[in-house]
């Protein structure tokens, strides 16, 4: 799942894999949106797109919304 989510957001190694699963991990915690939404936005990989000037819920949102997180 790391990797598919890295080549589909475009992610560069400024990011580790492990942050990138950890942040996964983080979100698939909580089976209600507005929680997993929290835990998106509180995540390594939500702080690293936000910074990064991305739209955090247009980038996680397949992710969040089908509770897909770790495959």
């Amino acid at each position: 799942m790391v990797s598919t989510l890295r080549e589909r957001l475009g992610l560069d190694g400024a990011i580790e894999d492990d942050a990138i699963a950890l942040s996964l991990m983080e979100i698939d915690r909580f089976s209600d949106p507005q929680s997993r939404w929290q835990a998106a936005n509180d995540s390594t990989l939500g702080l690293w797109l936000s910074l990064k000037g991305c739209d955090v819920q247009r980038a996680l949102a397949p992710i969040i919304t089908k509770g897909e997180c770790v495959g």
